[in-house]
């Protein structure tokens, strides 16, 4: 069964706030922020990943600008352009955005957000994005 797209819209954005005080919304290395949950989403077990824009998040905007679904055999993303339109990627997470080496560029907001990819992804000896190249 493939991933319902219709019903993943409906968890795009989970308006998660972010602590405007956490360090991460201040490294300047740092270019985005991934939160993360575990969805029962059209009758599939999904790992959501919330991508922000570190710059966004600390002026105050905390929408994703990519939100990817991801189950044990696949993988879909929906993209939010600067007018607010959005689109759905088939990319894998490496090749989310033009960046060369996209994970290195992210850190996940807590260490809750890594434990629950790299305990869905179920690769032992492999943590976090890692686990999820993987997978």
């Amino acid at each position: 069964m493939k991933i319902n797209k219709r019903e993943c819209r409906k968890f795009a954005d989970p308006g998660f706030k972010m602590n405007q005080n956490h360090g991460l919304l201040h490294a300047e290395k740092v270019k985005y922020i991934v939160r993360t949950a575990v969805k029962n989403i059209g009758r599939k077990r999904l790992l959501v990943l919330y991508i922000y824009l570190r710059e966004q998040a600390a002026a105050g905007n905390f929408q994703p600008v990519l939100t990817m679904f991801q189950s044990r055999t696949e993988y879909v993303t929906l993209c939010r352009r600067e007018d607010g339109s959005t689109r759905w990627s088939a990319a894998a997470f490496c090749n989310l955005q033009r960046d060369y080496d996209f994970s290195r560029r992210c850190a996940f907001y807590m260490a809750g957000d890594e434990e629950r990819v790299t305990k869905f992804c179920k690769k032992k000896g492999v943590k976090g994005f890692t686990s999820l190249y993987y997978l």
